[in-house]
């Protein structure tokens, strides 16, 4: 598992391919929100492409995809 994931109690997980262009216009708009809103969920930013394999174990077939985990889980 992720160290980030065992060591946070939330996490925002997004999933986005570099070409994808919803996936750079909602990135900044999510990220804002989780900031203000939500300080306490750890974000973390995963290029699916460059990492299939962990996209792979949470199910991600298209990007943009957000997950939030709590105590590791779903």
């Amino acid at each position: 598992m992720n160290p980030i994931i065992e060591s946070k109690p939330a996490v925002m997980l997004y999933f986005y391919n570099d070409g994808c262009q919803p996936c750079l216009a909602l990135r900044p708009k999510i990220a804002s929100l989780i900031r203000n809103e939500f300080p306490k969920i750890e974000c973390s930013y995963i290029d699916a492409a460059q990492q299939p394999e962990f996209a792979a174990m949470y199910g991600v077939f298209s990007s943009p995809t957000i997950i939030f985990l709590f105590e590791g889980k779903e």
